[in-house]
């Protein structure tokens, strides 16, 4: 698979016979089992777009691993393609907008250490390795929900690889029904490899939680 593959993408790709698949391959539930036919560290929107399009040709299914904490470990399964976002894990932070550009692969350690030094935050995962995309376009509720609401409510626009291989970006005024969608719908719409978040401000102290 992996020579196939790497004929139709330009981003690494890792098959089982290659030194460091077992770490790829590793996920948050350490019993999950599943042994994908190939790896493809995405490093942005273009490189999930093309290896979306050549599983397309090449009749595979494909998975995709961001944050890798579901316990159910639906991002592996044998002989599949997996995208994997690890590599897509930037965080720009606007304080002045309170906003923060989160890639799909980032987890909640990331963004906090980026967001914090501004005295800002999102409402996110109470444990500091969940992914970020996962947990937002799930619902999410964290130990700021409280206040500012769910992960979902606070996902302003986002960058996703659809079906078709199709880049789009989406917001309130560009695809405002996909905005909705991914609020709270799930990883199923597309491959989101990035994310604009609603920060809020948080105390240097806080008394107990």
């Amino acid at each position: 698979m992996k020579q196939r593959v790497s004929s139709l993408v330009g981003a690494p790709v890792v098959a089982p016979s290659d030194e460091g698949y077992e770490d790829l391959r590793s996920i948050f539930n350490g019993r999950a089992n599943g042994h994908p036919g190939a790896i493809v560290r995405c490093r942005n929107a273009a490189d999930v777009a093309a290896t979306i399009k050549a599983a397309r040709e090449l009749d595979i299914d494909i998975r995709i691993r961001a944050g890798g904490h579901n316990p159910a470990a639906q991002c592996l399964a044998d002989d599949t393609l997996l995208i994997d976002l690890r590599d897509c894990a930037s965080v720009e932070v606007d304080a002045e907008n309170r906003t923060a550009r989160v890639g799909g692969g980032a987890i909640w350690k990331q963004v906090d250490t980026a967001t914090l030094t501004h005295g800002l935050a999102a409402p996110g995962g109470d444990c500091c390795v969940v992914g970020v995309a996962g947990y937002t376009l799930g619902g999410g509720h964290g130990l700021l929900s409280r206040a500012y609401g769910l992960g979902c409510d606070n996902l302003i626009a986002a960058e996703m690889v659809d079906a078709e291989g199709a880049i789009r970006q989406i917001d309130a005024e560009c695809d405002p029904d996909l905005l909705w969608a991914l609020r709270g719908g799930g990883g199923n719409f597309g491959v989101v490899t990035e994310m604009t978040l609603q920060l809020h401000p948080v105390p240097e102290a806080v008394y107990g939680g």
